[in-house]
């Protein structure tokens, strides 16, 4: 059997907490006031969503802070142009997020740009066929590029990004070992790494899938 998908959690002890403003439509039907003569019964009062103490890697808000020094040290400098929302991140299964102009180096906000997927109207020519991807790309400064391509198996050709600085490393102690229920390549692990809350007490041990299965027998693995 084969893991159908796998989602990759962010580090919440050296993690950077920002704030998250979602934004969804403005209106609740495609032609706001048809039905009662006023536009203003067709409001989503739910446009906006405001998320608190997201937790971002590391590496994210190191890249925001040095925004926010540059436009502070050379505020309307023309010599190099940038801009908050220069700065703009793919959050995993969510969307295109920015920085936004109100954040300070202590109080981080994100805003909503994009979301990975609109089905808000199937027919619209915005919308890429069945047989094309919309790519969206970031240079150095996190500005965005679309280019549409025909899906393709293009053998991951993507250059790698490499930054030390996502990577966090933690040594622990295996409590539990045991076969992964859906993949027979995997198993599972409960592992005490000496988490503490804010309250500085202990936390939950961890949950790990490695591959591991069949190489190293499980009671050789428990301490």
């Amino acid at each position: 059997a084969r893991v159908k998908g796998i989602i990759q959690w962010v580090e919440a002890s050296s993690g950077t907490k920002c704030k998250v403003m979602q934004y969804d439509r403005l209106f609740k039907t495609e032609e706001p006031g048809k039905e009662s003569g006023d536009f203003l019964d067709d409001i989503n009062e739910e446009s906006l969503t405001i998320l608190h103490n997201v937790i971002l890697e590391p590496s994210v808000g190191a890249d925001a802070v040095t925004i926010i020094d540059k436009l502070s040290n050379n505020p309307g400098s023309e010599v190099e142009k940038i801009y908050h929302s220069s700065l703009a991140y793919q959050f995993e299964r969510s969307g295109y997020f920015a920085l936004d102009s109100s954040s300070k180096v202590d109080d981080l906000v994100f805003n909503l740009v994009v979301t990975l997927r609109d089905t808000w109207d199937a027919g619209s020519a915005t919308q890429p066929k069945k047989d094309e991807n919309i790519h969206i790309n970031h240079d150095k400064e996190g500005k965005q590029t679309q280019q549409k391509q025909k899906n393709k198996n293009t053998g991951g050709n993507a250059p790698v990004l490499e930054d030390a600085r996502r990577v966090a490393l933690r040594a622990g102690t295996i409590l539990e070992a045991g076969p992964h229920p859906e993949a027979n390549s995997l198993i599972l692990c409960k592992l005490d790494c000496g988490d503490v809350n804010e309250a500085g007490e202990p936390e939950e041990p961890r949950t790990v899938v490695a591959g591991l299965a069949g190489k190293i027998p499980f009671d050789e693995l428990v301490n």
